[in-house]
């Protein structure tokens, strides 16, 4: 029992710290409030999968290729969070953040597992280092209900169980893992890396690695509720949303500028680049695992720097790169080990409790005020009561379709999450949205514009809206187009989300006749079409 203990405490001292510190970020929030657009669709589709089970269909999106054939990309992570959200029922909020302290709490665990395959005698050092090395950025991402979370603690237990050769386990966690994030491809992107640097260091061919995760992900995708669609929603996630950089993307998939990244993680590089240095001074040679390790962390530092997404992995890979490099180098020798670990903890300490803490408050600044949810429950409450089931409503931000959906799914939006899954199901619809919402499209032009959007598109669905314009069965005005085009029954405006240009409601102002504002505050104004 006491051998147990032993082996226990320091994973269970640091999920505990863990929890202490995220708790104090979530909670500070307020009990009903995540500050994250994208919180909001993940909590409410765990509310719907406790009512409903696993939809088909997606009408909510309208006008996206998930309308008719629903894939769902974070199926095990919502049935993860649809658990703690039947915990607190009436507090559903409340439940999903103690879901993801949980989660959150279970990564260092993960990290000190990895470490501890190299030696144990480190534990106290790389507690503090973990901390020490967090940026604004991971622990803003880490305070919210979204998948990417549980992403990166399973990707932790993978590689964890590529350094004990665990073939089976990781078929098993593949398979898991293929529900659970949209990029399901990096577990077998590890393992092709670890086969690789297996593959040159015994000098024959290591297929372990890349046949059992590659297996194990297509068992997932094949026996799948959205199966064949969900192959699909893979390929356009990875190629057109992904790897294509759209140019109406959101910031989620864009590029990191190099200046911000390189400052944002100074501590971090400064000591993986002092742990270089002392891998030349010696001729010591690198262990197999431990050269998979900073393999994969290359790999996970230049995906940060090609995606927004992929910027909570690195920092952790990053850790036990370092923690390893000390490892392999000085484990043996007793005068370095006591050096280490007690001048360069001290120096850990320093740096979380000054580094560390502006970290917490930084990110805390940065996104407590990102949705004004008091104002949107003003308008979605008009919505509740007075709008008819499965009414559309035209909505011009995209991001702001999460927390709407959370509060009313009476009525069917535009789009959601991303544009790109509607530019890809109606593009001359989405051209004509684009555009519309950019003030380009006035009584005026809507003849030649719907012209051009025809014959850059080839959209049928545009031809059918010019034939209509034609002969005469809409006004030459933009409330009559939208009404037309996307039978909408609602328009939604929200004002100044991230600096926009274009003053939609003085726009719409000019319409008595053909819209009536129902609702309005300063962030948010709702008319009725006529």
């Amino acid at each position: 029992m006491e051998a147990i203990i032993q082996r226990v405490r320091p994973y269970l001292s640091i999920f505990i710290v863990t929890i202490m510190l995220f708790s104090f970020l979530y909670f500070k929030f307020g009990a009903h409030h995540i500050p994250d657009f994208d919180s909001y669709y993940h909590v409410k589709m765990a509310k719907i999968m406790l009512e409903k089970g696993f939809i088909k269909e997606f009408p909510w999106m309208y006008f996206t290729f998930q309308k008719d054939h629903f894939t769902n990309p974070y199926l095990l992570f919502h049935m993860y969070l649809a658990f703690w959200v039947l915990l607190f029922k009436s507090i559903p909020m409340v439940g999903a953040k103690w879901g993801m302290l949980v989660l959150t709490a279970l990564i260092p665990v993960a990290c000190l597992r990895i470490v501890n395959l190299f030696s144990t005698k480190w534990n106290f050092f790389f507690a503090l280092l973990f901390f020490a090395c967090l940026t604004p950025m991971v622990y803003s991402r880490f305070i919210v209900a979204r998948p990417h979370v549980l992403s990166t603690l399973l990707l932790l237990v993978g590689v964890e169980l590529l350094a004990r050769r665990k073939w089976w386990m990781l078929f098993a966690l593949a398979w898991i893992y293929s529900y659970s994030y949209s990029a399901c491809f990096l577990l077998p992107i590890l393992a092709g890396i670890s086969a690789i640097v297996f593959s040159i260091n015994q000098k024959k061919i290591v297929w372990e690695p890349i046949f059992f995760s590659v297996t194990g992900m297509i068992m997932g995708l094949s026996i799948n509720p959205a199966f064949p669609h969900n192959l699909n929603f893979l390929y356009i996630v990875t190629f057109k949303m992904g790897i294509g950089h759209s140019a109406y993307a959101g910031r989620e998939l864009l590029s990191l500028p190099a200046w911000p990244l390189f400052m944002s993680h100074i501590f971090t590089l400064s000591i993986i680049f002092a742990g270089l240095l002392t891998v030349m001074m010696t001729t010591r040679k690198c262990s197999e695992n431990s050269v998979f390790i900073f393999a994969v962390s290359g790999f996970f530092l230049m995906l940060m720097a090609h995606s927004v997404r992929f910027s909570e992995y690195w920092p952790f890979m990053a850790m036990i790169s370092v923690a390893v490099l000390f490892i392999e180098f000085f484990d043996n020798n007793k005068t370095a080990v006591s050096f280490f670990r007690r001048y360069l903890s001290i120096i850990c300490m320093c740096v979380f409790v000054i580094v560390g803490f502006f970290n917490v408050s930084s990110s805390y600044k940065n996104i407590i005020t990102i949705i004004p949810m008091a104002e949107l429950n003003e308008i979605m409450n008009v919505l509740n009561r007075d709008a008819k089931e499965g009414d559309i409503v035209y909505t011009e931000d995209w991001e702001m379709f999460s927390p709407m959906f959370y509060e009313c799914d009476k009525v069917n939006y535009m789009l959601g999450l991303d544009p790109e899954t509607m530019k890809v199901a109606h593009p001359g619809l989405f051209t004509l949205w684009f555009m519309i919402n950019r003030g380009r499209v006035i009584d005026e032009n809507i003849p030649q514009n719907i012209s051009m959007i025809e014959k850059y598109t080839h959209d049928p669905e545009i031809t059918k809206i010019r034939m209509d314009m034609e002969n005469g069965l809409f006004a030459l005005n933009v409330p009559s187009l939208i009404k037309r085009a996307f039978n909408a029954k609602w328009i939604l405006i929200t004002h100044g989300h991230y600096g926009e240009e274009y003053d939609m409601k003085s726009f719409f102002a000019r319409y008595p006749q053909e819209i009536i504002q129902s609702a309005g505050n300063r962030f948010f104004t709702l008319y009725k079409v006529k």
